[in-house]
C-alpha cells in the first residue's frame, strides 16, 4: 500500500511540475491545459493562498524541525520566483523579496534549533 500511495503521489509531482513549466513558459497554453480562466486567477491565487495558510498551520502543528524547515523553503521559493519575476520586469518586487527571505530565515532557524527546541527528529512510520 505505501509503495501505491507513493506512486501517485510521485505522479501527482510530476503533473504538477508540468502544468508549473507550462505557466513559466507558455501562460496561455498553461490555462487551457490547466482549465483556468485569466478572469479567475484572483479566485485560483486565492486558493493557493488558504493552502499555504493550512500548511503553515499543519507544520506548527505537527511541530517537527525537518517539516518546518521543508514548509518554510517552499514557501520562500514561491515568493522568492515571484519577487525575481517581478524585478526581471522592473517592477515593484519588494514584498514578495522579503517574505522569501523570511522564509528562508524561518526554515534556517527551525532546521539549526531544531535539538534546543525539542523538535521530533525520529523517524516516523
Amino acid at each position: 500500500m505505501k509503495k501505491i500511495f507513493q506512486l501517485i503521489t510521485l505522479l501527482f509531482a510530476v503533473f504538477m511540475f508540468v502544468l508549473a513549466y507550462l505557466f513559466w513558459t507558455d501562460f496561455t497554453k498553461a490555462l487551457e491545459v490547466s482549465n483556468h480562466a485569466l478572469n479567475n486567477m484572483g479566485k485560483v491565487l486565492a486558493g493557493r493562498f488558504m493552502v499555504s495558510a493550512m500548511l503553515a498551520i499543519f507544520a506548527a502543528w505537527y511541530f517537527d524541525a525537518k517539516v518546518l524547515a521543508f514548509v518554510f523553503l517552499m514557501f520562500a521559493f514561491m515568493a522568492l520566483a515571484d519577487g525575481f519575476t517581478y524585478y526581471a520586469q522592473n517592477l515593484p518586487h519588494f514584498p514578495h523579496t522579503i517574505t522569501g527571505i523570511f522564509c528562508l530565515i524561518v526554515a534556517a532557524l527551525a532546521f539549526a534549533y531544531r535539538k534546543k527546541l525539542s523538535f521530533t527528529t525520529t523517524k516516523r512510520s
